[in-house]
């Protein structure tokens, strides 16, 4: 699994779907990852399968990579095909109010709020219905978190709602992984909480901590997996994940039984909300 390079931080010209900034660095990055595809390859490989997220910094990052794998001598007979998803995006952040003054490359401290309010309201709290940015008003106007109130013009997911696009893009990455002869390779391009959320799965399968509490506690015990073994997980720009066949079983039924939950809960969360 592989992280996308930096993106131009310039929120007025471009939201949170800024293209890459394309220097030195990220020509040396791409040749670091065409280095470990080779390292992990076969002389028999003679496909790489890229699943790539749809943000723009993860679709520029798979060109430059891609560049730097057909300048390879040694490339020769290699196909590579491209499977671009939405659901392999980080968590969305919903649409700050830019500071007044704001120039670009400014640090914006809304999104530090936002995310220390995130982690208290949904994983301490526990819940998954919380959007991220948002300062919770209820009908009377009482404001739990007014650290929040016109940080944000637009909220963001919530925590089902980015796991439930992670575990469906786990399962498709899973599948077609388990299709692949021995001359076929898969690689993922998307964000850090995806590479994480992806390690956190198989962490739980390998330690046979399944969740059977209530439906839809793989969100929670997946930040428990987290916090007990956060020097564990790598946060690094290339990540090697490697797995036996009765971990993908184990991993395919619960990933699925877990998408039918999420599904149903968000079904009837949203009719809820239009009634």
């Amino acid at each position: 699994m592989v992280n996308h390079f930096d993106e131009i931080d310039d929120l007025k010209r471009y939201g949170r779907n800024a293209p890459l900034k394309i220097t030195a660095k990220e020509i040396m990055g791409a040749n670091d990852i065409v280095n470990k595809i080779y390292e992990i390859r076969t002389r028999k490989t003679r496909k790489i399968f890229f699943f790539v997220s749809s943000k723009l910094r993860a679709k520029q990052t798979f060109e430059v990579v891609a560049n730097a794998l057909t300048r390879r001598a040694d490339n020769k007979g290699i196909d590579l095909e491209i499977k671009y998803s939405n659901n392999l995006a980080g968590q969305e952040q919903g649409i700050v109010n830019i500071p007044a003054g704001y120039v670009s490359g400014d640090n914006v401290p809304s999104f530090g709020v936002a995310r220390e309010v995130f982690v208290k309201e949904t994983y301490i709290n526990k819940n998954a219905y919380y959007r991220f940015g948002d300062p919770l008003i209820d009908e009377t106007g009482l404001v739990k978190y007014p650290e929040l109130v016109g940080l944000f013009m637009e909220y963001g997911d919530t925590g089902y709602e980015t796991l439930l696009r992670h575990l469906k893009s786990f399962l498709k990455i899973i599948r077609k992984t388990i299709k692949t002869s021995k001359n076929e390779l898969v690689v993922v391009i998307s964000h850090t909480l995806t590479t994480v959320i992806f390690q956190e799965i198989f962490e739980i399968l390998e330690a046979n901590e399944i969740p059977t509490n209530y439906p839809g506690d793989l969100l929670f015990s997946l930040w428990d997996i987290y916090i007990k073994k956060k020097e564990e997980i790598s946060f690094d720009d290339i990540v090697l994940i490697q797995f036996d066949s009765k971990v993908v079983k184990i991993g395919i039924d619960l990933v699925q039984r877990e998408i039918g939950v999420l599904e149903e809960i968000l079904r009837l969360s949203n009719s809820t909300l239009g009634n």
